[in-house]
């Protein structure tokens, strides 16, 4: 379909009301112009749209703007699996476009680096509401690595990337990987007779801890899943070293993060179970006072 130029009648698209520029101005004759806009039109004719001052104002309220929403998508940018323009445009109003989300991006290089970001991860994956994340990562834990595929529906390839993010191993087995052992038994029914308000399994940033009270993470480690140091000189195998530096990882996150972490072994809870738990009551008590 086509239409005509409502000045000098030439056939045009049937979207358009005027076939060019100047006609659009010619039908305007007669209609007053602001001083602002026709200082524009001047500068614009000697081929110099905006004075350079101009420019830098427009750049400083510019930079403005941007450093407003800077400490959201810093927060965003921790959670490491959040990272395209569009994903984080579903998690916070980020009313910027993709060129100024990109050179934030440059711009904060170093702490991108510092966060660790998943390479590779699919949008419709980050664009997953932080809580279904976490689960996700707690069926990573708990669960046979083939259940999680078939329950997300999410690629083999994928999985791989994000067990490697946070040094996670590939379950196998139908034995749950993050199964209450025994002695995480003994101190979880202690903690409930004494009425104790705890968090067992407490989620972390990516790491999971036995139990949380308050400020207080407690870790009760098997003596050769963590190498004990009362009964290992050194590791002795890939599996204690690997969980050796997970350990560390996580103490120093929990530090950083102003949580205490308090370690109870299998070699001391059970030669004497109660001595153990006196321990662990006095330390308790001290978040009390």
């Amino acid at each position: 379909m086509k239409n005509i130029c409502r000045v000098c009648s030439t056939r045009i698209e049937q979207s358009k009301k005027y076939c060019s520029r100047s006609c659009y101005h010619t039908s305007r004759k007669g209609i007053p112009r602001s001083e602002s806009f026709k200082e524009k039109i001047k500068l614009a004719l000697i081929g110099k749209p905006l004075s350079q001052e101009r420019k830098d104002k427009i750049g400083l309220a510019n930079l403005k703007k941007e450093d407003l929403y800077i400490e959201e998508l810093k927060y965003l940018w921790s959670i490491r699996y959040i990272q395209d323009y569009y994903a984080v445009k579903s998690h916070m109003n980020f009313p910027h476009s993709l060129r100024v989300y990109n050179r934030l991006r440059k711009k904060y290089a170093s702490y991108l680096i510092e966060c660790k970001p998943i390479s590779h991860l699919p949008v419709t994956l980050q664009k997953m509401k932080t809580e279904r994340w976490e689960q996700l990562l707690l069926d990573l834990k708990t669960m046979r690595t083939r259940a999680v595929l078939a329950k997300w529906r999410i690629g083999e390839k994928t999985i791989r990337r994000i067990l490697e993010a946070y040094s996670l191993q590939w379950i196998s087995s139908s034995r749950r990987y993050g199964q209450e052992t025994s002695i995480e038994k003994t101190v979880r029914i202690w903690l409930q007779k004494q009425e104790v308000e705890f968090t067992q399994e407490y989620s972390l940033g990516s790491y999971f801890y036995d139990f949380r009270i308050r400020n207080l993470l407690i870790e009760v480690h098997g003596d050769y899943w963590h190498c004990n140091p009362q009964i290992y000189n050194e590791p002795i195998s890939a599996t204690q070293k690997r969980n050796l530096i997970n350990d560390s990882l996580k103490f120093s996150f929990a530090s950083k993060e102003n949580y205490e972490v308090y370690y109870i072994w299998e070699y001391d809870l059970k030669r004497n179970t109660q001595a153990e738990l006196d321990k662990l009551k006095d330390k308790i008590n001290e978040l009390n006072n």
